[in-house]
């Protein structure tokens, strides 16, 4: 009935808003808060209503939508990548030649008519069968587009980089309101929690070659799960955990204590090594016992999606991550499966919480006093000129190490012990004043208890706002948001 169609429509507009939110995110992430998404944001305005006489028809009209928002991510993702390569420099600082940087944008054109085909052959979005495909044709190309930025020697000795954009955002709005897996890190295992096997996956997305630390030869992964730091031990060096989403540039691997990580490298700390467990980057084949939707971030099921039959075999990604109290399995950015129908045999329930242990890796005898601060609001890294260091994306609720505050360009940042910096946005409160009586919201967009604050009182707010299920929040506290729109701010 009309009705149906009505919700179905609705359903389906949700979804691709959610696509659109997904790419920009993607294109934040890889470029900075300040990334070109104009022709993302123009495919999503020109396809955001599904339209069809059927839900079958609105299926289709739906990927169509989400096919065209993710060629123009890509697109996007070439524009910002293809203005970065006119700043390269090699790894001995030179320049690149006019012949060097033709060649790279050459080979970022390629990327994109590989995923958005041509007039006459489609691209890997085009032959995408469904949404789970789309999002991975789309972070294939991205990846392989920024995987062009990576400086190559020149003629002298260095370890240089590109920098990856930046601006001074106070607070970097839009990475998340502390994602849905913030407790699904937690333990020692492959994929931070409580281990999910140590080997035989290997084709996870960045998986690394070769066990050498040349920086010159690193290769970056996409953490499709939160993850720990750990030092040479396997020991938990320090309270930070790194979101999913962040991308982090690897040197190989290592085997810790029978199980892989990831090599990575502190710039900040005078090139110190750390490691990441390798099962939150790459997947682990498990088998379904029971058919299964497949769900969003907020639990809630992506309808658009089929349902997995029983038997069918998932790539999972790390151990199970709670969402309103249930836990599931991460398969894909923003695509989850109940733990409950994965295969029980192959489950690893238990969580083990792992002791915190101060990291030994360096000797400093110069090491000034620090103060802990714990972030409320998901937080970017930043170099001395206010300019993002990394990719990295450090989570809500993660705990780091300060040593004063400085002020760059204006903004105020703290200072982190080893050299770089977090805007105070994340950390110190804002008030403002509400313009409207508010309620509290969970991360999920579900209201959270009775309380009702009142119109002009003052609430402490940290960051950005953040987007939750398509309406902007104010973080005010731990799993605590009120809606923008009460406030008296723009």
């Amino acid at each position: 009935g009309k009705t149906d169609l009505d919700k179905a429509k609705a359903d389906a507009a949700a979804e691709i808003a959610q696509s659109h939110k997904d790419a920009v995110d993607k294109l934040h992430t890889n470029f900075g808060p300040d990334a070109d998404t104009s022709t993302t944001d123009k495919a999503f305005e020109n396809h955001k209503n599904a339209t069809g006489s059927s839900a079958a028809a609105i299926n289709k009209d739906k990927l169509a939508a989400e096919k065209e928002i993710a060629k123009g991510a890509v697109a996007d993702a070439a524009a910002n990548a293809k203005k970065k390569v006119d700043d390269l420099k090699h790894t001995d600082k030179t320049d690149y030649t006019s012949e060097e940087k033709k060649a790279i944008k050459d080979k970022i054109d390629q990327e994109v008519e590989k995923a958005n085909g041509t007039i006459t052959t489609p691209g890997t979005i085009d032959q995408a069968p469904n949404a789970t495909e789309v999002n991975k044709a789309r972070d294939e190309a991205i990846k392989n587009i920024v995987n062009n930025l990576v400086p190559i020697a020149g003629n002298g000795d260095g370890t240089g980089g590109t920098g990856n954009g930046g601006g001074t955002d106070n607070g970097t709005g839009g990475t998340g309101n502390g994602g849905g897996t913030d407790n699904g890190t937690g333990g020692t295992g492959n994929g931070d929690g409580t281990g999910n096997g140590t080997g035989g996956t290997g084709n996870g997305d960045g998986t690394g070659n070769g066990t050498g630390n040349d920086q010159e030869k690193g290769k970056d992964i996409t953490l499709m799960h939160n993850a720990y730091v750990y030092d040479k031990n396997g020991q938990r060096s320090n309270k930070v955990v790194l979101k999913a989403g962040s991308i982090v540039t690897t040197y190989g691997l290592e085997n810790i204590a029978g199980r892989q990580y990831y090599v990575a490298i502190d710039q900040g700390a005078s090139n110190r090594k750390y490691y990441i467990a390798a099962g939150n980057a790459q997947y682990l084949v498990q088998k379904l016992g029971h058919n299964s939707y497949i769900y969003n971030k907020y639990g809630k099921r992506i309808k658009a999606e089929p349902t997995l039959k029983k038997g069918t075999k998932v790539k999972t990604y790390g151990v199970p991550v709670k969402i309103r109290g249930k836990k599931y399995f991460i398969i894909a950015t923003n695509q989850y499966v109940k733990a409950a129908n994965v295969l029980q045999s192959q489950l690893a329930t238990k969580i083990e919480r792992v002791a915190v242990t101060s990291n030994t890796l360096v000797a400093d005898n110069n090491i000034k006093p620090s103060v802990e601060k714990t972030l409320k609001h998901n937080a970017y890294i930043y170099d001395g000129t206010g300019k993002r260091s990394n990719k990295l994306i450090l989570n809500a609720g993660s705990v780091v190490n300060t040593t004063g505050q400085k002020q760059i360009n204006g903004n105020s940042y703290y200072t982190l012990d080893n050299g770089m910096y977090i805007a105070t946005g994340n950390i110190d409160g804002k008030k403002l004043s509400l313009g409207h009586n508010a309620y509290l919201y969970s991360q999920y967009g579900n209201r959270v208890g009775k309380k009702v604050l009142k119109k002009n009182h003052l609430v402490k707010t940290y960051g950005s706002p953040v987007k939750i299920k398509s309406k902007m929040y104010y973080i005010t506290d731990n799993n605590k948001n009120v809606k923008k729109a009460n406030f008296k701010v723009k």
